[in-house]
């Protein structure tokens, strides 16, 4: 599988899990849970990928600091929450990227 084809996989699974439109992800639409949703699938794609915040933000059509921000924000909330924690778990063994 091609990193391209990573990406999109993770991006569809994090849109199906949260019931979002991946063009709602490409778009500027700031709605809860579209943005949960963007900021999730930025989590999984860097911290499962070995990938830099230019390249996510060239797939995704966002700005490259704007998703580094996105990532620390759900690091920072995953020590805090306990629900997220859970999604994160349920999208991790969904995409099996443990098992990779």
């Amino acid at each position: 599988m091609t990193r391209k084809e990573k990406l999109k996989n993770i991006a569809e699974a994090v849109c199906n899990y949260y019931t979002v439109s991946l063009d709602s992800i490409l778009s500027n639409n700031r709605e809860g849970e579209v943005v949960k949703a963007k900021h999730m699938i930025v989590y999984i794609i860097k911290s499962s990928l070995t990938i830099n915040f230019t390249e996510i933000g060239t797939f995704l059509g966002k700005d490259p600091s704007a998703l580094s921000k996105a990532y620390y924000r759900i690091e920072n909330d995953l020590r805090l929450d306990k629900f997220l924690r859970e999604e994160l778990k349920e999208l991790q063994e969904y995409l099996c990227l443990e098992c990779e």
